[in-house]
């Protein structure tokens, strides 16, 4: 029997999940680093710029996209077009999620590691 492509995806992404928090962070850096390259092509195809500035070439539009990932790039008071007002908003939310992942993801690293040393699973190494 043939597996489906969701099925396919469910799986490895069920798999990622049990390599542990070092590996989701490096997922998450993957997909921030994949969503400022999107966008940046967005930018550069489109010749979306705020307000009245030239539009970005790639290096500009990356570097602007990556900054809007990390909560820096804010269009807040400036003069733009919708288009590039939507598409800044849906870099930011993808960074409220990425963001959010993350800090739970740690979270529950530093939770489990609390747990295993109240369950008594660190070693002992005493001073002889």
């Amino acid at each position: 029997m043939k597996k489906s492509w969701g099925k396919r995806l469910q799986y490895y992404f069920d798999y990622l999940f049990s390599l542990g928090p070092g590996v989701l962070i490096a997922a998450l850096a993957l997909f921030t680093m994949l969503l400022s390259l999107i966008t940046a092509l967005i930018l550069v195809v489109s010749r979306l710029s705020p307000g009245g500035e030239p539009p970005f070439d790639f290096i500009e539009g990356l570097w602007f996209s990556f900054l809007a990932n990390l909560g820096e790039g804010s269009v807040a008071g400036r003069e733009s077009v919708w288009t590039f007002r939507f598409l800044t908003l849906g870099l930011t939310l993808a960074s409220i999620f990425i963001v959010s992942n993350l800090i739970g993801i740690i979270s529950n690293a530093i939770t489990q590691k609390i747990e295993n040393l109240r369950r008594g699973k660190s070693a002992v190494i005493e001073n002889q």
